[in-house]
Parts: C-alpha cells; structure tokens; sequence
C-alpha cells in the first residue's frame, strides 16, 4: 500500500453457499480508504446482483460518498434488482465512521476487548424501504473488523478479539476464516467477508 495512506489493510472471502453472494473491497480515497462489506441476502433472487452492484457504484463514487447518504440512494437504486446487506465506511488514521444496513457489522478490537460500532438495521437495501444507521469510531482500539454474518454469527466474540488481534494483519485475517470452517469438511455454513485495517506504524 502507498505511504500516502497510513493505513494497513487485509481482505478475505470465502464461499459457503452454491452461489457465493458476499462482496468485500477496499479502495482508496486521498488519505482514506473506504471499506466495503456486503452480503446478498439469500432465499430471494438477486441478492448477489445487488451485492456486486453496490460494489461497484462504490468503486466509482469512493473518493466523494457519503456512507449513510448514499446507502440511501442506492437503496433505491437496487430496487428490483435484489436486496444485501451492507457495511460501508471512510476510514482515516483520526477516525473512522459508516453507515450500515442488515446484520453484517463492525467492531473495533483490542487485545482482550472489542467494541461493535453497529447494530442490526432492516430492512435490507435495495428493498425500498431500508434507513442506514451512521456509526463512528476513534481508534481506542488498534484493529477495525468488519464483516458479514457469516463470521459474525458462527463464533463468539472472545475468539474474534483473539483472533484479530495477531501480530501479522494477513495471520490475523486466516485465523479470522479459521475459527468458521468445519473441521470435517473444510467448507463454511456460510459465505464469509471481512475486511481488517489497523493504522501504520
């Protein structure tokens, strides 16, 4: 990463359902990134074409959006097309602050400690009906997690703070997969997408 940017990040997805429908990025914008997680909402049609539609008028907006303003509008931009989840946040080395929709989330994360900058929101984007939280955060905490349910709901919160807080921020994000993938089998119950990013230096 350039060091106009003081910021480290890492990106992991992995597929755990026939068709994989979470989309994670991150850009970057001057001397922020903006970091995306959205997870297609399963058991309806379109939810991975709203994902990748967000992603992508995300990649074309990074440098001026607004999270919870434009969340609004792509909720209804995404009507008729499919409904998702979405974590949405600017991130620079002061603060950090997003908006979010439906049950993927953000935590910031210390040693022994973590706290959750969101709250479930429904309904889902692209509904027509969804109302964005704004959240904010000051890096209290040295690491930023975000992610879809598929992490967030099959572990528990002591293993996520252990897990995120390696010394390595790629060991950190395998660990992160690790703590989900059936032992067995290898595979996920669910698609996973998270993002970690820690300041520099």
């Amino acid at each position: 990463m350039p060091a106009s940017v003081p910021l480290l990040s890492a990106l992991r997805l992995a597929q755990g359902n026939r068709q994989m429908q979470d989309r994670a990025a991150v850009f970057e914008a001057g001397f922020e990134l903006v970091g995306l997680v959205a997870d297609g909402v399963g058991g309806r049609p379109g939810g991975a074409e709203a994902a990748t539609s967000l992603l992508e008028a995300v990649s074309r907006d990074c440098a001026r959006l607004l999270p919870v303003p434009f969340l609004q509008e792509m909720d209804a931009a995404l009507a008729g097309v499919g409904e998702t989840t979405a974590v949405l946040a600017r991130i620079s080395a002061d603060r950090i602050s997003g908006g979010v929709v439906g049950d993927s989330g953000a935590w910031l994360i210390g040693p022994r400690t973590h706290r959750v900058l969101t709250s479930v929101r429904k309904p889902y984007l692209g509904s027509g009906a969804a109302f964005p939280a704004p959240f904010r955060g000051q890096w209290e905490e040295p690491t930023l997690l975000m992610a879809s349910d598929g992490l967030l709901r099959y572990t528990d919160p002591e293993r996520i703070v252990k897990a995120a807080s390696a010394g390595d921020l790629e060991e950190a994000a395998e660990a992160l997969l690790a703590l989900v993938r059936l032992p067995l089998s290898g595979e996920y119950p669910d698609d996973v997408s998270l993002i970690l990013v820690r300041r520099a230096g």
